[in-house]
């Protein structure tokens, strides 16, 4: 009997660390995103950011119906510095690298990235993803319509001519 259970919590110990790998590989830099345009050019690919500082249900309901709009979904996490511009001093609660590990790990994401940093004023902060979306160049890029900068964010991308979709909860 003890032989047995060490077997199978072994096998359960490997299946996790397969599964972070593959959590990790959804992880992508920058420089990526001109080759996943390129990759993916048959696809209909959906952009969308958020700080995503403490994971609810509402994010993961959102993510959903961006994913709902194309076949590949890429999300842009922002930075702690950003999070704390936007925020307030006290955020972010968790850290970036955990915050970019959770979203990998939610089943509607198929990639993750950084936003870049900023210069600190609130405006630049919140359009930490124009770099990437300029890379990427997606088909549509989603703003939730609780966004406090909505308007800022559709003059930016719209500016850039690439679909944009409000999404309500």
């Amino acid at each position: 009997m003890e032989v047995l259970f060490r077997k199978k919590y072994i096998a359960s110990y490997t299946d996790f660390y397969m599964t972070l790998d593959k959590i990790k590989r959804k992880i992508i830099s920058s420089e990526i995103l001109p080759l996943m345009r390129e990759k993916y050019k048959n696809k209909k690919i959906v952009f969308t950011s958020g700080s995503f500082d403490i994971i609810h249900s509402g994010h993961i309901v959102y993510l959903n119906k961006c994913k709902s709009l194309g076949d590949i979904l890429i999300v842009g996490v922002g930075r702690d510095s950003v999070i704390k511009t936007l925020k307030g001093k006290d955020r972010p609660i968790n850290p970036e690298d955990n915050r970019i590990l959770l979203v990998a790990a939610l089943q509607d994401v198929d990639y993750v990235i950084f936003n870049n940093e900023t210069s600190g004023n609130k405006e630049s902060a919140e359009l930490d993803y124009l770099k990437n979306v300029s890379l990427l160049k997606p088909d549509v890029f989603c703003i939730n319509n609780d966004n406090n900068y909505l308007e800022l964010n559709k003059r930016s991308v719209e500016s850039l001519r690439w679909e944009i979709q409000i999404e309500t909860e």
